[in-house]
């Protein structure tokens, strides 16, 4: 039986029942033995364990319809570790709801801060899948999210209906499009609506230079301008400011959002009358536009794949036109920004449009622009310093060669697990004598901690030293493996003839080799080789096989 647990968190958007149809329809196509448990209202329903069991009927007829089928809420990320008003530890619930249900995964339907907690759960040791969903399309990783499309629509239709009005009573118009911290939907309604002025957080404003071209504009004979603004548009004055002086600023501010500021600012520097619309929640209405609901079904058809692979712990996302993997890892907590260099914007100021600034300016790098900005990249970069490889050395034996890995990389998470009690109680003392943190030795065999989901597919590396044949090492080992991670493998004697023979092996496990680098030994003159595997996909779930068949019966021949 495949259990599957499956929410949809933060603000809701077009195309989110499109993507768990496809989830449920391409699962279903395979296998019958499937059950699906909805989580009410986003991750509250998984940590107060409220769901409702679901079937494939219940899927039918939802391509269409806005919202979502499971209800959505907003649960902060930096809340998810604080007890709830109860003291309730809300990770441990969330935790034990997946484990008492004896849940396969999740599959999880959010934007930026969802995937920062789903991140957090594959971390804690869950088997979790995400989808990108977010009118943003602010997600790191994807070059689409779904619901951006049709938010791009309603914000498109907003400006061509606003047209009308602007000629017919010579006005100054803004639409306020929603946006707080990236500007793709107001860029891309912007364009395809034909506004004169787009306004973006990530090229800060010149009130001057809008006074500029509406007066150019009203001197050409045109007389009205459209301006198209997200939310989060910020001055250059503003945009000089530390976060928490800007915070403090909006606090006292007088206006309800910048577009009102704005209006007041023009009619004062032109004498025009200024006309604010606001469209807000109606961009995340209705049903979703043909491209959201082709694209959510391609990446829910994509996800019911690698669940029935077993790949875990991955965002679907899409890249040059096709759905991949994601890690979590690299997604959660950065966003996708607007390139204020962009090829989009270029052509968006040749074919007339005003991005508020001075086109000299660069924004991006010269003014200390839009704190949130600068928070991301310090963040971008701050990971990737900070990223932490995790390493299982498998038969380590001695210690070898995890303790000497551990010393020469002490920021790496380095896991030995060995079969015999008394050497693990010894590699504990040696960790702890030479003051080793985040190294732990565990006692067990590897085709027990191979299928332990808390183990399985959770490592960069596995490293192996061990005398048995290639091809049982492969199986030992290749579960422990996350899809693109290594096994190495050292070896003596006729490696490249022992390679040839578990060929089929390594091809059963998902594997590929990579690389045999091969040297002589000092003074002994003995050859010695390391065997590289690279893993290309999830392993199968039926290896390991049980313990002692990997080397009674290794897989030197295909298996039935």
């Amino acid at each position: 039986m495949l259990r599957i647990g499956m929410l949809t968190s933060g603000g809701d958007c077009q195309a989110l029942n499109a993507a768990m149809r496809g989830v449920v329809k391409g699962i279903f196509s395979a296998r019958d033995d499937v059950e699906i448990y909805g989580f009410q209202d986003g991750y509250r329903g998984l940590i107060y364990s409220d769901f409702k069991m679901l079937t494939s009927r219940d899927f039918s007829g939802i391509l269409t319809r806005g919202g979502t089928i499971l209800g959505t809420s907003r649960q902060p990320f930096k809340m998810m570790r604080v007890p709830d008003e109860n003291g309730l530890d809300k990770v441990e619930a969330m935790k034990h709801t997946y484990h008492k249900l004896s849940l396969d995964c999740l599959v999880i339907l959010g934007g930026n801060g969802t995937h920062k907690t789903a991140n957090m759960l594959r971390e804690e040791g869950l088997n979790v899948i995400t989808l990108p969903k977010t009118i943003d399309n602010d997600l790191w990783g994807t070059e689409m999210t779904f619901g951006f499309q049709s938010a791009v629509d309603v914000a498109t239709d907003t400006i061509d209906r606003i047209h009308t009005t602007a000629t017919s009573h010579s006005r100054v118009f803004i639409i306020e499009v929603m946006g707080h911290k990236v500007g793709h939907v107001t860029l891309h309604a912007g364009i395809a609506g034909g506004a004169d002025i787009v306004l973006i957080p990530e090229i800060p404003y010149d009130i001057d230079v809008i006074a500029d071209v509406i007066q150019g504009r009203s001197a050409a004979g045109k007389s009205f301008t459209i301006l198209a603004v997200a939310e989060g548009a910020i001055s250059r004055e503003d945009a000089k400011l530390s976060k928490k002086e800007y915070k403090e600023k909006l606090a006292k501010r007088k206006y309800p959002s910048i577009a009102y500021e704005l209006a007041e600012q023009i009619e004062k520097a032109t004498g025009k009358e200024v006309r604010i619309t606001v469209p807000g929640h109606t961009q995340r209405g209705g049903s979703p536009v043909p491209y959201d609901r082709v694209f959510s079904s391609r990446v829910g058809a994509k996800a019911a794949d690698m669940i029935l692979n077993s790949q875990y712990g991955y965002m679907v996302g899409m890249k040059n036109g096709e759905t991949v993997a994601v890690p979590l890892e690299e997604v959660a907590g950065k966003l996708k920004f607007v390139d204020p260099k962009c090829s989009l914007i270029k052509e968006a100021r040749m074919v007339g449009i005003s991005f508020g600034d001075r086109e000299g300016d660069e924004p991006a790098e010269e003014i200390a622009a839009a704190e949130d900005v600068r928070a991301a990249e310090a963040d971008t970069k701050k990971e990737k310093k900070e990223k932490k490889i995790s390493i299982i050395d498998v038969g380590t034996g001695a210690g070898f060669p995890g303790i000497p890995l551990k010393i020469a990389f002490p920021g790496h998470e380095i896991t030995l697990l060995d079969s015999l009690n008394k050497r693990v109680r010894f590699l504990e003392d040696v960790c702890k004598a030479l003051g080793l943190k985040g190294i732990k030795a565990v006692h067990g065999r590897a085709e027990d901690f191979g299928r332990d989901a808390a183990y399985r597919e959770k490592f960069d590396f596995c490293v192996s030293r061990a005398v048995a044949h290639l091809a049982v090492l492969s199986e030992y080992c290749m579960p422990f493996v996350k899809v693109g991670g290594i096994l190495v493998s050292y070896k003596s004697g006729d490696v490249e003839n022992e390679a040839a023979e578990a060929e089929n092996a390594v091809r059963l496990l998902c594997g590929r080799v990579e690389q045999i680098y091969s040297f002589v030994l000092p003074e002994t003159e003995m050859k010695r080789s390391f065997v590289v595997i690279r893993k290309e996909k999830a392993t199968a779930k039926r290896f390991p096989r049980k313990a002692g068949l990997p080397s009674k019966e290794p897989l030197l021949k295909a298996v039935n």
